[in-house]
């Protein structure tokens, strides 16, 4: 399992006052099954596709205006 997490306070307006939760950022989980020799290898891998799926995201959602309009579809 692979994510962060952010214990926040925020204005919930169906209710009418300040409330406190975690913000879940990212997350997503792999079940790794392997024979006992290649266990470490196996984790690794999984924790390494993991993390490039999290980076490709954070990328793909903060990337910079000129570079948003750009692949952006015309309408």
């Amino acid at each position: 399992m692979l994510g962060a997490y952010k214990k926040a306070s925020f204005f919930d307006k169906d209710v009418g006052w300040i409330r406190s939760g975690y913000v879940v950022v990212w997350q997503s989980a792999v079940l790794v099954t392997s024979p006992s020799e290649g266990h470490p290898v196996e984790v690794r891998d999984a924790l390494s596709r993991l993390g490039d799926a999290l980076l490709g995201d954070w990328r793909t959602a903060n990337r910079p205006p000129a570079a948003a309009a750009a692949a952006a579809p015309i309408q």
